[in-house]
Formats: C-alpha cells, sequence, structure tokens
C-alpha cells in the first residue's frame, strides 16, 4: 500500500472511530493519525525507485504542521 494510503485510510479511521467534537479534539486527531499512518514505512528509505515514502512522510509533517498552526490560531484548549 503506498502511503498515501495508510494517510488517508488512517485518518479517516481515527476520524471515525474518535468522533472529535471540539478543535482540540480535531487537531489531537489528524496529527496523531497522520503520523501514526506512516510509521509502517518509517524503515523505508527514500531512493529513486521508494519516493512514495518519502512523500508520505512530506504530507504527514504538512498535515501536522497545519493542525498545530489552525490550534494555535483558533486557541484551542482543554477545560481540564
Amino acid at each position: 500500500m503506498m502511503s498515501k494510503t495508510h494517510i488517508a485510510i488512517g485518518v479517516a479511521t481515527a476520524i471515525a472511530i474518535n468522533n472529535p467534537q471540539t478543535g482540540f479534539e480535531w487537531c489531537a486527531t489528524l496529527i496523531g493519525s497522520s503520523i501514526g499512518s506512516i510509521i509502517c514505512d518509517i524503515d523505508s528509505r527514500s531512493r529513486p525507485n521508494m519516493r512514495d515514502a518519502l512523500w508520505g512522510r512530506i504530507i504527514a509533517m504538512v498535515v501536522s504542521i497545519m493542525a498545530v498552526i489552525v490550534d494555535f490560531i483558533g486557541k484551542f484548549r482543554t477545560n481540564s
């Protein structure tokens, strides 16, 4: 399976199972699921014939950074 597919299925499954309600829960779900989805490809090296692993890492990094930025701008906090 390609890294992009791992991320798409991982994020969709995490959203379906966690059912996030608040902005903080959405950000945490997106960060955790995108990084967790590419863990299975962590041992793949970025060679010319294996560029998909590199793209998966880049996509997971972009999703995580965007979620952190949205959390910072939206000032989402937990009540505890």
